[in-house]
């Protein structure tokens, strides 16, 4: 099953990124959470990440090995403002949530963060990944 996701996933990503969007693979994520009497840490799912970005706003669309995401399912939409970008890094600040993605172009990786709220607590989950193609 998963050869045949990464085959869709290759097959669309090339595709799509012929027109000049970002793909952005998460490689390892953490989620921490807490409940106001402890906090829980467990290994995160990972994302895949197909942005396209329109002056400073970039749209991404989300999809999750898991689902962990938007209440239980595997996909979601969501947003972010370009706060610095030049040749060798990039900062976005989402405007969808509470979160961040710092990109180190030059070495093609990247770190993301983002903070919830949910009926459980807090949950903060922090990624980093690859930069597989950006325009």
């Amino acid at each position: 099953m998963k050869v045949i996701y990464s085959l869709l996933l290759y097959s669309y990503s090339t595709l799509i990124l012929a027109s000049g969007e970002i793909w952005l693979q998460e490689t390892n994520c953490m989620v921490i959470g807490s409940n106001a009497f402890e906090l829980h840490s467990k290994q995160g799912s990972l994302s895949d990440y197909i942005c396209s970005k329109n002056g400073k706003s970039i749209t991404c669309s989300n999809t999750s090995s898991g689902a962990t995401m938007s209440g239980g399912k595997p996909s979601a939409l969501t947003s972010y403002t370009v706060i610095l970008e030049d040749q060798e890094f990039a900062i976005w600040d989402a405007d969808s949530h509470s979160g961040i993605i710092i990109l180190l172009l030059k070495h093609k990786r990247y770190s993301a963060a983002s903070t919830h709220i949910r009926s459980e607590g807090l949950i903060t989950k922090h990624c980093v990944g690859e930069v597989k193609s950006h325009y």
